[in-house]
């Protein structure tokens, strides 16, 4: 009788202790899960798991929010993304995005630099708080320039410039995150000998219209001093219209030899010379104070 007593309680001991493994075994089991589904969530390859303050601000990711130091999100048990969002006064925020806002959100960000010219590429009705009108628009911009060094000479768009670094676009076209490796030069700053701004087009264009309205008043001046209704058709206009080309030809060569004066800057390796000239050029590169992911790197 003690026999069968004992085995009963051995028994019913050991089915306790399964009982317990078990349970212990789903919950941690179902933790890790949870863990691992929110930690490998990407909103976009070019942002990763969390978000800085200048990735939020170039991205324009909070249209009504000013700020935002740091941003971390994960997924929920729905599919809902929740961004746990920290804010410069300290304060902290929850903003939650539906599935469907998550997806457009990820376009927003994948396809930034491509909307400026394809705003239907984000359904902005999924997106609460954006729209094309409060996005900060990535402009193509960047002035084209030569930048003579000791090891040769550059020519490109001006895309970034910081103490330590000079980046040029060296692609015709516009900038595209997925070829920084193959058309950023980088040029350190004590080995720039100058930096030509280029003339651009305002420049370029002032001799076209200076010298046709030269050509124009003087057929003007022509006829009425001799009301002849032929005047325009005679050897007189087709002179008057080669001085006023050739006068305006030479106002546009002085404009632009006077204006590159400004455009010329003689750094001559010197680093004193490069961080007094580094504010104005940098007013005239691509990225000045928010830039995109990808150029973390070049810094």
């Amino acid at each position: 009788m003690q026999t069968i007593l004992n085995k009963g309680l051995i028994s019913s001991f050991l089915n306790t202790v399964c009982c317990f493994v078990f349970v212990f075994f789903l919950i941690s089991n179902f933790a890790i899960a949870q863990t691992d589904d929110g930690d490998s969530y990407v909103l976009s390859s070019r942002v990763g798991r969390e978000l800085d303050s200048v990735e939020v601000e170039y991205f324009n990711i909070f249209p009504d929010l000013d700020g935002v130091k740091s941003v971390v999100y994960r997924k929920d048990n729905f599919d809902n993304l929740r961004m746990l969002v920290s804010m410069v006064g300290g304060q902290d925020t929850t903003i939650t995005f539906s599935r469907l806002a998550t997806e457009q959100l990820t376009i927003l960000i994948d396809r930034f630099e491509d909307i400026a010219d394809s705003s239907d590429l984000v359904d902005w009705k999924l997106l609460p708080g954006y729209s094309p009108g409060k996005l900060n628009y990535f402009e193509s911009t960047g002035r084209l320039v030569r930048v003579t060094t000791s090891d040769g000479n550059f020519s490109g768009r001006m895309l970034m410039v910081k103490d330590s670094v000079l980046c040029l676009w060296m692609k015709k076209g516009d900038f595209k995150p997925k070829e920084c490796d193959r058309f950023i030069k980088q040029i350190k700053p004590h080995t720039i000998k100058s930096i030509e701004i280029r003339a651009n087009l305002s420049s370029k264009l002032f001799g076209a219209s200076l010298g046709a309205g030269i050509a124009i008043g003087a057929l003007q001046l022509g006829y009425n001093v001799t009301g002849a209704s032929d005047f325009l058709l005679s050897s007189n206009s087709v002179l008057l219209l080669g001085i006023g080309a050739l006068v305006g030809s030479i106002g546009g060569f002085f404009f632009d030899g006077i204006s590159s004066i400004g455009r010329y800057k003689d750094v001559d390796q010197n680093m004193t010379n490069y961080q007094k000239f580094k504010p104005g050029i940098s007013s005239k590169s691509m990225f000045h104070l928010v830039f995109p992911p990808e150029l973390k790197n070049y810094q």
